[in-house]
């Protein structure tokens, strides 16, 4: 391939995953400016963003958990429970992704069975009602769409990334054409929802047809067992990490009215693509660690969590110098104030480029993700209720950016004592230290210089 080329394509399943996550996200934000431009109305595409919101509640962390957790399995390197030639299984991925697929359906079919059981509780727990018809729809989409993300970590771990990035780009281009068309054509939202669900099928089918050419077709209870084991804690972890939002939201609730709510999930929110990328760099990173070794593994995490910083922390200094006067372009002055929970947010990449855990799950460490993520939610309850009395919704988003720091913290310390591994091993730390540095400066100037100028 020519060297210009090179440049654009990605040249390695890192990068690969990351263009992936960045097509996915491409196609849901078009959709998101697609069905409003289509003429549907707000209460129309906001039961179709109910519909996604619902699929995703049930299933987001035991999906993450599990998909996290096979990474190290089934590169061939890992050996957990040192069975020795029990363990042959893992040497190849075709058997283990099978039995990985098997999984997936099941934990697919309970959280159909639960969502279908629990819709109405869970409607006026989240307050978000589903129509029952809907939930149906809701049911159908999560069967399609969970088992088709091995698809993505099939490529990562065979190292296929010409393959990955084909795959995205027709896969999500799909997406886009099967859920805007119908749209378009004047069909309303229930047709986004079937595009959304053939989208998912056809993303299984592809699957389908791996597993058919690479597939080990046998079940193995070995396999099972060491998955569940090293997959449990993580699911668990990522249960507690992600029912933050909905514990803030509830806190801010009891203690304000509904526009202070409003007010506080417009601001509650990080810069989407260092979110979705660090995500990807995690993901392929655990698996290039168990296939090739701890030190050209984290050799490679320090250099490329570094080269996402450098572009990374300038973009977030650039919003935080700026959201106080692009939020009340954007949705008037009465949103104000969230331009400066949105700045506490942006705080939060600091932590996301911080990457403890992804060397413990490429070790197998996956206990202590648990354990650092019940001491997150904690301590993000308990200051929240503690700094919503001394600076509203303000003190909210610094509760969680203080429990996010002190999770990552944690882990950082667990990895050093148990693993040996210093922070600098996979850190470039100079670079780290002064992005830091730049961010909270910039921070300091937007509160207390740009935002009493703004605010008059």
């Amino acid at each position: 391939m020519p060297l210009s080329w090179r440049k654009i394509l990605p040249y390695d399943t890192l990068s690969g995953l990351q263009y992936f996550q960045l097509f996915r996200f491409g196609s849901a934000f078009l959709i998101s400016i697609l069905l409003p431009r289509a003429g549907l109305l707000p209460s129309s595409v906001g039961l179709y963003e109910s519909f996604l919101f619902f699929a995703g509640i049930v299933s987001y962390f035991w999906l993450t958990g599990l998909i996290q957790a096979l990474l190290p399995l089934a590169t061939g390197r890992k050996n957990l429970s040192n069975q020795g030639a029990a363990n042959q299984s893992l040497t190849t991925p075709g058997r283990p992704f099978f039995n990985a697929f098997l999984l997936l359906l099941l934990f697919t079919g309970l959280a159909a069975l639960a969502l279908w059981l629990l819709s109405p509780l869970l409607g006026r727990l989240l307050q978000q009602e589903l129509p029952r018809e809907i939930t149906g729809l809701v049911i159908l989409y999560l069967v399609s769409f969970a088992p088709s993300t091995l698809v993505e970590y099939w490529y990562v771990i065979t190292d296929q990334s010409r393959k990955l990035l084909r795959y995205g780009i027709i896969a999500f281009s799909l997406q886009l054409l099967l859920v805007g068309v119908p749209v378009l054509m004047g069909l309303g939202v229930k047709a986004a929802m079937w595009g959304m669900i053939a989208a998912g099928a056809f993303r299984t089918v592809w699957l389908i047809m791996i597993l058919f050419r690479n597939g080990d077709f046998r079940i193995d209870l070995t396999f099972w067992k060491e998955y569940l084991l090293l997959g449990g804690p993580v699911i668990v972890s990522v249960l507690l990490s992600g029912s933050a939002q909905y514990v803030n939201g509830f806190i801010v609730s009891a203690w304000s009215d509904a526009a202070t709510f409003a007010l506080f999930r417009y601001g509650a929110r990080e810069l989407p693509l260092v979110a979705t990328l660090a995500y990807a760099l995690s993901n392929a990173m655990t698996a290039i660690i168990a296939r090739d070794g701890r030190e050209k593994g984290l050799l490679m995490l320090r250099e490329r969590s570094a080269r996402m910083a450098s572009w990374m922390f300038p973009l977030s200094i650039l919003v935080v110098l700026s959201s106080y006067l692009i939020y009340p372009l954007i949705y008037g002055w009465d949103y104000l104030e969230s331009a400066g929970v949105v700045n506490l947010f942006i705080l939060l990449i600091v932590s996301r480029l911080l990457f403890p855990h992804t060397v413990l799950l490429a070790t197998g460490r996956t206990r202590i993700l648990m354990i650092a993520a019940l001491v997150e939610l904690l301590t993000n309850i308990g200051l929240s209720l503690l700094l919503i009395r001394l600076w509203g919704i303000r003190g909210v988003a610094l509760a969680t950016v203080i429990a996010y720091y002190l999770e990552r913290v944690i882990l950082m310390i667990y990895t050093k004592k148990s693993l040996g591994i210093a922070v600098s091993t996979y850190t470039n730390t100079r670079i780290m230290v002064v992005w830091t540095t730049l961010l909270f400066l910039a921070y300091i100037v937007a509160e207390v210089l740009i935002f009493p100028i703004v605010s008059g």
